[in-house]
């Protein structure tokens, strides 16, 4: 990599590399919504659409979501690595132009490299104002002296701002560097690796899909919303068992609308399936009704957006008007998400 000198530090435009970050951003964000729109349609399939056709659309949406989950979390971290380069190269540009401008201002000029030596003029004035050989040759010992001081705070900040400059250009490398790479599980060397969440708890399917969309798992984990889910089924429906009963569906319901909320409903939706997968359960229909409640939880999630209390409150509302479903006659038709079920008190 080629080192910046001086003048090209001082000539960077950290702002556009702003821009850049922030067009990454809604690029982003633009895929998280096509990934819910996608979801929606692909989910409500179910009720419409069966047969092997449904089922090779409903695979070749898998292939879709991921590669598109790949490029939506890489242009969230390359967002991220633009906006921390540009940071912290404003801070080094800063630094350097204002130690330069001490040493010209004191006479020196400055190279390229950040050397100062004594301007022609400076040396002028010194012999002008100086006529005794031993105060002359005193004084030029100390200008010397001081340009060694003023060539070090220069090269200081010249070595800080080519380091944050390779930082960037890792980092946004790094942030791109899995496109068409392989996912791998945790038991392997993750592409990505999510900085938070409690994955001792997680089965290997739900460990996947953390491993897969890991700034979806941070920010569900990070919002709390498996915990807010437990303690606020608990708190409603404190006698209940929480086996297919109204605290099972209120937990449920909190839980997937949150995520959908703190991340998106496709992720929402993955990490549901991940844990029926990991977790399933002895008792006849209980599948089928978690499902039901999953996806009526997530577009609660969307509908109430950006308030939490309020997706809380109504998942509640809702387990209390649940009905009792035969395990045995279940079907999908829940286009709407606005009730829950369950299969016992």
């Amino acid at each position: 990599m080629n080192t910046l000198t001086k003048s090209q530090i001082l000539a960077l435009r950290p702002d556009a590399l702003t821009a850049q970050a922030d067009q990454w951003t809604q690029q982003a964000h633009e895929l998280t919504s096509a990934l819910d729109t996608q979801y929606r349609a692909v989910d409500r399939s179910l009720d419409t659409w069966q047969g092997d056709s449904g089922n090779a659309m409903r695979s070749q949406y898998e292939t879709l979501h991921s590669d598109t989950g790949k490029i939506r979390n890489a242009l969230e971290s390359g967002a991220e690595a633009a906006r921390t380069g540009a940071t912290e190269l404003v801070a080094a540009q800063t630094a350097l132009a204002a130690a330069v401008r001490v040493a010209e201002e004191k006479g020196y000029t400055v190279a390229e490299d950040g050397t100062c030596t004594p301007s022609s003029a400076a040396q002028q004035t010194l012999l002008a104002t100086v006529s005794d050989s031993g105060q002359l040759q005193k004084a030029m010992g100390a200008l010397e002296t001081d340009a060694e001081t003023q060539t070090a705070a220069i090269k200081q900040a010249i070595a800080q701002a080519n380091t944050a400059d390779s930082t960037a250009t890792e980092a946004i490398t790094n942030a791109f560097a899995d496109l068409g790479a392989t996912e791998q599980m945790p038991s392997g060397q993750p592409q990505a690796t999510p900085v938070n969440g409690p994955y001792d708890s997680m089965g290997t399917n739900e460990k996947q899909v953390c491993f897969s969309n890991p700034r979806d798992c941070d920010a569900s984990y990070i919002a709390n919303d498996y915990n807010i889910a437990w303690s606020a089924s608990k708190a409603a429906f404190p006698d209940g068992s929480g086996e297919s009963d109204r605290q099972d569906a209120t937990r449920h319901c909190i839980w997937q609308a949150l995520m959908t909320e703190s991340s998106n409903a496709d992720f929402a939706k993955r990490m549901a399936d991940a844990h029926e997968k990991d977790q399933p359960s002895p008792l006849h229909g209980s599948k089928e009704m978690d499902e039901w409640n999953n996806h009526t939880g997530r577009e609660l999630g969307l509908r109430l957006e950006g308030d939490r209390q309020a997706i809380v409150d109504t998942c509640v509302r809702y387990a209390r008007e649940a009905t009792i479903v035969d395990p045995n006659n279940m079907n999908h038709n829940n286009v709407d998400g606005t009730s829950l079920v369950i299969i016992q008190e």
